[in-house]
Formats: structure tokens, C-alpha cells, sequence
């Protein structure tokens, strides 16, 4: 065995030593409250994903990348002092030190010893409030994506609002996940049935795409066979109600029914205060 040269590589080897000598995480029964904690954390699934690979060591790391032989060393590019594995470079490295140390939330778990983040994970999760979990979880995600940007030259949060950018994201999460959602209508499943002979059935709908802020017509024509002799959709701009995208449907089934030159037809859809104005013989006056 080769003479060790200097502290820094006495270090690494018995890094590697400890590393090798601990039990998988993935496969440990007694991890199982970790990562039941991290997958009910109140945070976006990315977050969530990341903190997994992070207790698990499975982030490419300087460390990992120099493992699988894809870098030439193994020490971290913002201290120049150790090797970058997760611990370090998400809790121990001095220029993130800094970062924790700027909220005093995160006091109690700076003032213990940590082997593994996975170790610091489990102790923020068992020891904290969700809340603080949240916070830690969102924080850590911030380090490892401002770190990323830092290497690749890129603007960054400054040092000391990193944590205040954290919160501000986690916030605007649980706002979106307390937004109250629109209440499902039930729809009683009735069993398509055809036209009788020389009359065609136009069945029609709506679907709303709130993201992009348009909707969709949709019509389907069929004969007294079942068979579908013409279809079509369309997108629009989103109408200012849910029955008006349903009657912007029903009205292009006359349109269509116009250009397919078909004068007998029936026309059948799921809005039933739609289906009730087509039916009412008095002149209507509403969009």
C-alpha cells in the first residue's frame, strides 16, 4: 500500500472507508420512516425526488461523477477543500454554511454531527415540525440548483436570499394546493343509440383547456348503422362559461350539418340546459 502523502488524501481514503462500510440506505427495513417522511413532505414531486436521491447519495455529485470515471477528481469547485458528495456539498461545504446559518430555523440541526445527508435528512424529518421539513427540503433544493448554475456560470440567488427565495417558492405551492377545486358533475352514462333510417345523428361536446386558455368543439356525425360518416373539432378561445362552450358545440353542428348538406338530423349532447333551449320553441335570447 502506497505511503499516504498528505492530509487531504488521508481524508478521501477514510471517506471511502466509512462510505463502503455503511449499510445501503435503498435496502435498509430501518430507513423505511425516511423515505415514508420524504414522499409525505408538502413539497413539489421534483423536490421530493431530489431529496430521495439525495439521502440515497445518488445525486451527481463530484464525487459520483469521479466514481464512474466521467471527472478527473473528486473536490468540490466552490471550496477547493473536500470531496463533493451530497453532504457535503448541500450541508458542510463553507459556502453554503452560510446559507443555513442565515435563518435561525435551522439551528437546532447545525448545532449536531451529521455522517451522511441521509443521517441529516432523518433528523430534520423526526426532530423538526412538517413545516421546517418543508422548508429544509426546499432550501437544499435550492443550494444543489444554485450550485449547478454556479458552476456553469449562470446568475444566481445571492447568499442571503437563497432562504427567503426558498420560502417564498414553498409558499406558492401550498397556495396553488389550497386553490379550491371546481366540483365534479355527475353524469349518468346512458348507451349510445342510433337514428332511424335517412335521419343522421350529430353528437356534440366541449372540453375546456385552462392552461393555454382555450376549449374545444367537438362533432361526430353518424347514420342509422352506427357508422361515422364525418367528424370534426375545433379550438378556440376560452368563452366566458361552461354552457357557452357547450352552445358554441351545438351551433357548429349547424354549421356542419350545413356544409355536409344534410337536412335531417338529429342532434345529441351531455349539457342538458343546452339540449333544453335547442328543444324550447321560444325564441332565445341568452350567448
Amino acid at each position: 500500500m502506497g505511503a499516504i502523502r498528505s492530509i487531504k488524501s488521508a481524508y478521501q481514503l477514510l471517506s471511502a472507508k466509512n462510505r463502503t462500510s455503511q449499510p445501503s440506505l435503498s435496502n435498509s427495513e430501518g430507513c423505511k420512516p425516511l423515505w415514508n417522511g420524504i414522499w409525505k413532505l408538502k413539497v413539489p414531486n421534483k423536490v421530493k425526488h431530489f431529496m430521495w436521491r439525495a439521502a440515497n447519495d445518488s445525486l451527481p455529485t463530484k464525487l459520483n461523477l469521479f466514481t464512474h470515471h466521467i471527472l478527473p477528481d473528486n473536490v468540490c469547485s466552490l471550496c477547493e477543500a473536500h470531496p463533493e458528495d451530497a453532504i457535503h456539498c448541500l450541508w458542510l461545504c463553507d459556502m453554503v454554511k452560510c446559507i443555513w446559518l442565515s435563518d435561525p430555523i435551522f439551528s437546532l440541526p447545525r448545532s449536531k454531527h451529521f455522517r451522511s445527508f441521509g443521517d441529516l435528512a432523518s433528523a430534520v424529518l423526526s426532530d423538526t415540525s412538517p413545516t421546517i421539513a418543508a422548508l429544509f427540503s426546499m432550501v437544499a433544493w435550492s443550494i444543489w440548483i444554485r450550485r449547478n448554475r454556479l458552476r456553469e456560470r449562470q446568475h444566481v440567488w445571492e447568499v442571503g436570499e437563497t432562504v427567503r427565495r426558498a420560502r417564498d417558492l414553498l409558499q406558492e405551492f401550498w397556495d396553488v394546493q389550497e386553490c379550491p377545486t371546481r366540483p365534479l358533475v355527475q353524469r349518468t352514462r346512458q348507451k349510445w343509440a342510433p337514428p332511424v333510417a335517412g335521419i343522421y345523428k350529430f353528437n356534440f361536446d366541449g372540453a375546456i383547456f385552462e392552461s393555454s386558455v382555450r376549449a374545444g368543439l367537438g362533432v361526430v356525425v353518424r347514420d342509422a348503422k352506427g357508422m361515422i360518416i364525418a367528424a370534426l373539432s375545433q379550438n378556440i378561445q376560452l368563452p366566458i362559461s361552461v354552457d357557452l362552450v357547450e352552445a358554441l358545440a351545438a351551433r357548429r353542428v349547424i354549421l356542419f350539418a350545413q356544409e355536409l348538406s344534410i337536412a335531417h338530423v338529429v342532434v345529441e349532447g351531455d349539457s342538458l340546459k343546452v339540449i333544453t333551449a335547442l328543444n324550447n320553441p321560444k325564441h332565445n335570447r341568452t350567448q
